[in-house]
């Protein structure tokens, strides 16, 4: 017997009408009332930051030298651009290879003035190493429509 059907057998999980994500509760709730969590998320903060310091350092290597024009994040999970006047979001979306993906800015833009050169990355799904390739890629890209 799997773990889940001992579960549904002996804890009335599944017929409460309330599906996993009560167990999955739970286990977050005791996570916090025992302070386990505070040792995960402090390991969470530090590889974070690391991704972030790397993802920047990029970014002014390759990218600032062409004009492009980024946040320093101080917290959240992105890095915002802003492309030369040159180039639209959706050109430079539209030639990045499908082995990077980033957001197109203007949605989460609160004044539409530059929205159409915004591009948002995320820092927080690839290592240092993955994000400083991605963000060569990115000027690699860039230098092809600035021509």
């Amino acid at each position: 017997i799997s773990d889940i059907e001992t579960l549904e057998k002996n804890s009335g999980l599944i017929q409460s009408g309330g599906g996993l994500a009560q167990f999955t509760a739970h286990l977050v709730a005791r996570s916090i009332k025992t302070r386990n969590i505070d040792s995960y998320l402090a390991n969470l903060r530090a590889t974070y930051a690391r991704r972030c310091s790397a993802a920047l350092s990029a970014l002014s290597r390759h990218l600032a030298p062409l004009s492009v024009t980024f946040s320093r994040p101080t917290g959240g999970y992105f890095i915002w651009l802003t492309l030369p006047s040159t180039v639209t979001t959706a050109q430079f979306i539209e030639e990045l290879p499908s082995t990077v993906s980033v957001s197109d800015g203007a949605p989460f833009q609160p004044s539409m003035a530059h929205a159409a050169h915004t591009v948002r990355i995320c820092f927080v799904r690839h290592d240092e190493k993955e994000l400083h390739e991605a963000i060569e890629i990115m000027a690699d890209t860039l230098k092809s429509l600035l021509i």
